[in-house]
């Protein structure tokens, strides 16, 4: 695995299954068993995105942090594969208005323990429709 840096954004296909071996090494000082991270750790209160299902009318976006995901995900219940994983400042922009500051205080209030979409935007439902339409 990269290591850390700020204005990176990471994304892992079909890691949901692996994911706290994932986020140890991510997160910790010492190298995991199979997953070793190249650089520096990450930061416990960095976003991260679980998405699965992506692009589909049933699609989820659970939203949270490294230090916190595990616990979200086993709140949220039913695994809904395939799922990816996007770790990274980027995630915020998911809420939508853009405004954002790399720290944990703002990780934290913007977060919480975890949030969750489901479906996807109207724009996009359209034109699943209409590429439905053309098949």
């Amino acid at each position: 695995m990269p290591g850390y840096r700020a204005a990176r954004t990471l994304v892992v296909l079909m890691g949901v299954a692996r994911i706290g071996e994932l986020v140890t090494a991510l997160v910790s000082d010492t190298a995991v068993v199979g997953t070793q991270r190249d650089g520096e750790k990450y930061p416990p209160f960095l976003p991260i995105a679980v998405i699965e299902r992506a692009s589909s009318r049933d699609q989820r976006c659970l939203l949270s942090t490294l230090d916190t995901v595990e616990a979200a995900i086993d709140r949220v219940g039913d695994q809904r594969p395939p799922g990816m994983l996007v770790i990274g400042w980027s995630c915020l922009a998911l809420q939508g208005d853009g405004k954002f500051e790399q720290d944990e205080d703002t990780a934290r209030k913007r977060i919480g323990l975890y949030k969750v979409t489901e479906g996807i935007g109207q724009e996009w439902m359209q034109f699943l429709d209409e590429m439905m339409v053309g098949a």
